[in-house]
């Protein structure tokens, strides 16, 4: 039986940049807490690790700030689109 293709829950979108949960397992059932992706296919060049980005400290409150830190680093740039190929 063919696997269904399922587009990953969307995090935000800031300045032309969506940003998608990555899942723990392959149900779709469970969110990594950290890691996020740019792409619907989840290809693992365009997932990052938000504790990686500039702001994130393991003092702040994650759900209330990784939303700003992502959003940061889509304005520098540190954070894009996938290349069209």
């Amino acid at each position: 039986m063919p696997l269904k293709q399922v587009e990953p829950n969307l995090f935000l979108e800031h300045n032309g940049v969506k940003v998608y949960h990555t899942y723990v397992s392959e149900n779709f059932d469970e969110c990594s807490d950290y890691w996020y992706t740019t792409d619907v296919h989840e290809e693992p060049e365009n997932q990052f690790d938000v504790r990686g980005l500039p702001g994130w400290s393991k003092d702040i409150d994650h759900y209330e700030d990784t939303g700003n830190i992502i959003r940061a680093a889509i304005d520098a740039g540190t954070v894009k689109m996938p290349e069209e190929g």
